[in-house]
């Protein structure tokens, strides 16, 4: 049994990635989909909106401005990435470049995962902070029945090997260059593997 922690001691800053060119969907802008009743990135942003985490920013990129007029309803940081063309990693580290400086770890959260709950994220955030107080270097990473999914949440300590990562596709280096101090959590929640690539993704149930 792990000893209970002061949450409010440990602060979690989320990256919402809202940038990318979601060019297996077609012709239009995934993010701004229906999705039941609303919008993919409206639904998604607003589950996560709802937890424990301590600050949200939001990174625009592709259509910034429609996007951000999606989510003006919402009182939070919105940055844009000038290079999201360049992948998803140059989002991640705009993400943290206008975090909280104070912040201990960062949830690198996608935009296109509207079947995320708040219950899920709720769980990742406290999973990762009763651990972060036995040790201050973890990178967790969340698992159902063996698979990867998201979002991962990684110690500040690893803010600047992540602000010098070139690799493309996230943060997927630092994971590999640290697999000693991976965490991974096992959830029963089949969510944090779903996102929305495609037309069919639309239907998916979890």
């Amino acid at each position: 049994q792990l000893p209970v922690v002061n949450d409010e001691r440990i602060k979690i800053s989320a990256i919402f990635l809202a940038a990318g060119l979601s060019k297996r969907m077609g012709p239009e802008n995934k993010l701004l989909l229906d999705f039941k009743s609303e919008s993919i990135v409206k639904t998604t942003l607003r589950q996560l909106e709802r937890s424990k985490v301590d600050e949200i920013i939001i990174v625009l990129g592709h259509q910034a401005p429609l996007v951000a007029k999606e989510l003006k309803d919402f009182n939070l940081k919105m940055v844009i990435n000038d290079t999201y063309q360049d992948g998803m990693n140059t989002s991640i580290k705009v993400g943290i470049a206008n975090a909280n400086t104070a912040s201990n770890a960062y949830l690198i959260c996608l935009g296109d995962q509207p079947f995320i709950s708040t219950h899920v994220y709720d769980l990742i955030i406290s999973n990762y902070k009763q651990h972060y107080s036995l040790d201050h270097d973890i990178i967790q990473v969340p698992y159902v029945e063996g698979q990867k999914g998201n979002p991962v949440c990684f110690s500040s300590f690893y803010k600047s090997e992540i602000l010098i990562n070139n690799e493309k596709e996230g943060a997927r280096a630092v994971v590999r260059n640290n697999k000693h101090k991976v965490l991974k959590f096992s959830l029963s929640h089949t969510s944090i593997l779903l996102d929305i690539d495609n037309p069919l993704d639309l239907h998916k149930i979890v």
